[in-house]
């Protein structure tokens, strides 16, 4: 007995409101019975269906046969042929062009993700994340060769053969020890994954992986919450999980899938762990996509303990016991910002496995990157928004990852740090300058080049400290901290790294080619020599910027190819008496990872404080007035996100009888429909409340809105036939854990066991009647099955999980999760992700 749903109608256009910026793209998604659904906002209208649906469905369309990224391009095609995407209930061809309102519906079928999408991912060269290749067959029947047994090849290739002569020249290392580096670099990197410590079943995914693996997963001695999967010579694909790859995948899309688990690098944890962000922070994320290092921020604030100085603040914080209504998430705010929307949508779903209330989602160029906030103790005027914690892992080469991506060296080239040069450095400068004074900004790169390393570090901290008027006796403005002052004390004493060089070559840009390297700025060619004013690091105004120049050359095999030059800023500190102190830049503070160091792969960090107590006078913002507010009264189009009229939030608290923690939270209305209606309706933190509209600045875009906050509640569509009118509130399945703990009273169904969660789940769709012979008639009452059913949203609020946990013992407090779902005259349906379903019908009794 399965409920099946009736195919949707066509929901109303969305609309921006009165912004002309597209609007958020909050989560629209949700599962039914038929599938996976995404509604087509107001951004994403003019698409086309394939297009659409690569982006929407990615996670979906991407797995099978081992994988977890297969090629989403080739499955997306087969779902088209075998009419596996719905546009308003209907098969529709992939050029179908979307309209703002449409509903998509990608077909829960046995196909979807299968050996296609495996087929299509093989030898794609992401090796770490190709679990069961050793198993696959090939398409006649041999054993395919798992792209885990690709090699980086140092041999006489061009490309291959520069890169290695390039860095033996910058003596990152001793000599003996790069030997090492390029051998190491020709072994495929270890799957690496991260607990999220602020979901409360994390250790019973760590268990099941360990029943798996046993001694095989290892915990990172560093990192308290990573885990890396040692190779096993048993094993056909170097660092692949075996021949049992299917079940594996399942078991780790599961788990990330509930928040419990990340797939994540251990060197890209590095720099989240020198930030050391904490509740009551305000963290930014300059360069985000695809949102790793912001999801382990976001982990990491909401298990930290408060940042409230207030004996009050910490005091409600330890009463309240959930960082899912501490008092300090009203202060909370993090900041995911990159250029690409689409890498940020992906960003955003990623985040709704965790509490993701905190979390603002924005596209705009970081080196202008600014967000204003409205000043409280001045109404109507507002002030720029400035951060305890900034990270600016920026664009760079990427060479450092030849070991997840072996096709790198065979592009390899030196123009690639000189075209990076100057927009690393704008980004850091931009980011310094969004520092509280005290806070702490961590600049990283997935590159060895010291041109997008050392050299961006010392002009950035040359300019801020030096251009900008003080004197050689003053205290510097920013500062390079130690490794010691930097990190936590068990990264330090369990972590080997190598420092920072103090000094260096810049290549020639045909350094390929001619082997040229340039050791002072003096020695560089008029030819050579950017076309924008360089900096005189000795003093010069601000506006003189120190970077590369770019222009376009003569077209080459029908390609342009950029003619990049060569900027002061890129050379080491020239001594004299007119020279930078090189006290306030110690570059042998910075800290750079080789693969000899920890098996992982090329990375570099470099933490820079804002030194003193308060602003100077040149950055105190003594405040503007918004220009929407033309009577004194800031407006609702002066802000970016406006909380639910009192209609509204009545409605709510009438039909889900919402307690009085969850009718004090900050919701803001994250949509809108076509007549400005609410259709999404998001849990923030208040300081997002006080967001302005940012304006373009600097030549640049504003910043975009992506999306904001933990989904609650969504408007259903009217002509979503399957969904009642009269209730058209949807309960998204990223709020319903937060409902139940903040005291909802309707609408909840309590499982009172674990048999009868697991029957639930593994039906996903109970029929009326035999839900009355599973729950309890209290619960049934409120939802109105007591005397006339009142159809609409409800929340299934399953009981603790209970399992093994990674040592054997047996682990009681793993917190108790609920689903979002629809009950009506045919029973109750569960709207969760399959994914999350099987995960928690699995804990509850393996069926």
């Amino acid at each position: 007995q399965v409920c099946v749903l009736p195919p949707r109608a066509r929901a109303p256009a969305l609309t921006s409101g009165p912004s002309e910026q597209p609007p958020p793209s909050a989560s629209m998604e949700f599962a039914c019975a038929e599938g996976a659904c995404a509604l087509v906002d107001e951004s994403s209208a003019g698409q086309r269906l394939q297009a659409f649906a690569r982006r929407a469905f990615r996670e979906q369309l991407g797995r099978g046969g081992g994988h977890l990224h297969g090629s989403c391009k080739h499955a997306a095609r087969d779902e088209e042929s075998r009419g596996g995407l719905r546009v308003n209930g209907r098969p529709c061809q992939g050029r179908t062009v979307l309209r703002a309102g449409d509903l998509v519906t990608l077909l829960d079928t046995q196909e979807n993700g299968g050996d296609a999408a495996a087929r299509s991912a093989c030898g794609t060269g992401r090796a770490r994340m190709d679990y069961g290749a050793a198993a696959r067959p090939g398409a006649e029947g041999e054993v395919a060769e798992a792209p885990a047994t690709q090699k980086v090849d140092f041999g006489p290739t061009s490309a291959a053969e520069a890169f290695g002569r390039y860095y033996r020249s910058q003596h990152l290392c001793p000599e003996e020890e790069w030997a090492s580096a390029e051998a190491a670099f020709e072994r495929p990197l270890a799957l690496c994954l991260r607990l999220n410590a602020s979901a409360s079943a994390s250790g019973l995914a760590l268990g099941e992986l360990r029943a798996h693996f046993g001694a095989r997963l290892r915990r990172v001695p560093w990192a308290d919450s990573a885990w890396r999967l040692e190779a096993s010579e048993a094993s056909t694909a170097e660092c692949g999980i075996g021949d049992d790859g299917e079940r594996v995948t399942s078991l780790l899309l599961h788990a990330q899938s509930c928040g419990e688990l990340a797939l994540q690098e251990a060197a890209a944890m590095l720099p989240a762990l020198a930030l050391r962000p904490k509740l009551g922070h305000a963290v930014l994320d300059l360069c985000a996509a695809p949102g790793g290092k912001t999801l382990q921020m976001l982990d990491m604030m909401l298990s930290s303990p408060s940042s409230s100085s207030s004996q009050e603040g910490r005091a409600n914080d330890e009463a309240s016991g959930s960082a899912h209504t501490s008092e300090a998430l009203k202060t909370t705010l993090l900041v995911s910002n990159d250029l690409e929307r689409q890498r940020q949508e992906r960003t955003l779903r990623r985040s709704h496995g965790l509490f993701c209330a905190p979390l603002v989602v924005t596209c705009g160029d970081a080196s202008t990157f600014r967000l204003r906030v409205g000043r409280q103790d001045r109404p109507g005027e507002e002030e720029l928004l400035r951060f305890d914690r900034v990270l600016c892992d920026v664009p760079c080469g990427g060479d450092g990852t030849l070991r997840k991506s072996p096709d790198k060296l065979l592009r390899w080239t030196a123009r690639t740090g000189l075209r990076n040069h100057g927009t690393q450095l704008r980004i850091l400068r931009n980011g310094l300058e969004l520092l509280k004074p005290g806070g702490l900004l961590v600049y990283s790169t997935c590159s060895l080049d010291p041109v997008q390393n050392e050299a961006v570090v010392r002009a950035a901290l040359e300019v801020e400290n030096q251009v900008r008027g003080a004197s050689a006796s003053a205290p510097p403005r920013y500062r390079l901290l130690p490794p010691e002052e930097a990190l936590p004390e068990v990264v330090t004493k369990a972590l080997r790294f190598d420092p920072g060089v103090p000094t260096w070559h810049v290549p020639h840009p045909d350094y390929v080619n001619n082997g040229i390297l340039y050791s002072r700025w003096s020695d560089v060619p008029a030819e050579l020599r950017g076309g924008c004013p360089t900096v005189d690091l000795a003093g010069a105004s601000p506006e003189r910027c120190g970077v590369a120049a770019e222009g376009r050359g003569p077209r080459r095999g029908g390609k342009e190819e950029e003619e990049c030059r060569l900027a002061a800023s890129m050379f080491p500190a020239e001594p004299g008496p007119g020279g930078p102190r090189a006290s306030h830049c110690p570059l042998e503070s910075c800290i750079r990872l080789l693969p000899t160091h920890d098996d992982c792969g090329g990375f570099f960090v470099a933490v820079l404080q804002r030194c003193g107590d308060g602003l100077e006078e040149e950055d105190v913002d003594h405040g503007s007035r918004c220009a929407d507010d033309r009577n004194g009264l800031l407006g609702e189009t002066c802000t970016w996100l406006q909380p639910p009229d009192d209609a509204v939030r009545g409605e709510l608290v009438d039909f889900f009888g919402l307690g009085e923690d969850a009718r004090a939270r900050s919701l803001a209305t994250t949509a809108r429909g076509a007549a400005g209606q609410p259709v999404l309706l998001s849990l923030v933190p208040a300081l997002a409340l006080r967001l302005r509209r940012p304006e373009a600045a600097l030549g640049a875009a504003a910043p975009s809105l992506v999306g904001v906050g933990l989904p609650v509640f969504c408007r259903m569509p009217p002509g979503a036939e399957w969904w009642p009118p009269e209730a058209p509130w949807r309960i998204c399945q990223e709020g319903a854990t937060f409902l139940v703990e903040a005291g909802a009273t309707r609408r909840v169904l309590r499982c009172p066991s674990s048999q009868v969660a697991c029957e639930l789940l593994g039906r996903r769709s109970t029929p009326l009647a035999r839900l009355r012979e599973l729950l309890g008639p209290e619960d049934l009452a409120s939802c109105g099955c007591d005397d006339k059913l009142v159809p609409g949203a409800a929340i299934l609020a399953l009981p603790p999980l209970v399992g093994v946990a990674a040592a054997g013992e047996l682990q009681t407090e793993a917190g108790a999760p609920a689903v979002a779902a629809l009950l009506d005259a045919s029973g109750l349906v569960l709207l969760a992700d399959g994914d999350i379903l099987e995960c928690y019908a699995r804990r509850y009794g393996g069926c």
